[in-house]
């Protein structure tokens, strides 16, 4: 084999590394980006819950407190 069909052997084993190790680091990000969509959707939907009064519940206003906030 000559210096440079090693060379090209060589740059070719390089470039597939780096196209893999960017295919990689592609479907890491975009699951990343899917868990963190997912965790804040869960978060939302936990603080809507929370906040959301009693099925069949009437609004109903609260009286300020008359000693004052804290």
């Amino acid at each position: 084999m000559t210096r440079a069909e090693h060379e090209r052997l060589l740059r070719a084993a390089l470039a597939a590394a780096r196209t893999r190790l960017l295919l990689i680091g592609a479907g890491v990000g975009f699951v990343m980006a899917v868990a963190t969509i997912i965790g804040g959707c869960s978060v939302i939907a936990a603080l809507e819950r929370a906040e959301a009064p009693p099925a069949g519940a009437l609004p109903q206003m609260v009286a300020p407190d008359p000693r004052g906030s804290v």
